[in-house]
């Protein structure tokens, strides 16, 4: 009987230990993700000489870059429960949902998101104006 509990607390401590594991590694595979996409979005802008900008879909939790008419979609990047992140729409803040880039490589303003799933360590980009692209923890 012993045995057989010391198994269960073993096996319980274990996949909670699973749970978060997994959390964290969704929130760094959606970061890292995120800040390739933001870096390409600056790279669009310096090859064609045009604006693009990135949009923030929280009904859809996903992010859009795309040229100022939004017409020409250049990535979609979904995050939404129904993808490899599974992340909500209430574990993503971003400071502002449009996020235009302008011809010489310099934004409107600078961006950042923070994404956080379950009790896993929030994440956050921060994009400059300049397109440095930086990753942090948050305490």
């Amino acid at each position: 009987m012993m045995v057989i509990v010391v198994a269960g607390l073993t096996l319980a401590i274990g996949v909670t230990g699973m749970a978060s594991a997994q959390n964290r590694i969704r929130v760094d595979r959606a970061i890292a993700a995120l800040s390739d996409d933001f870096q390409s979005a600056f790279a669009l802008v310096g090859r064609d000489r045009k604006p693009v900008r990135i949009i923030y879909d929280a009904s859809r939790v996903r992010f859009v870059l795309t040229d100022r008419g939004g017409v020409n979609k250049f990535r979609i990047r979904s995050l939404g429960m129904d993808t490899e992140y599974k992340l909500k729409a209430s574990g993503i803040v971003v400071s502002d949902t449009t996020f235009e880039i302008y011809p010489p490589g310099l934004a409107q303003s600078a961006l950042s998101v923070t994404i956080t799933n379950g009790n896993a360590t929030p994440r956050t980009i921060a994009i400059s104006r300049t397109g440095l692209v930086s990753i942090s923890n948050q305490k």
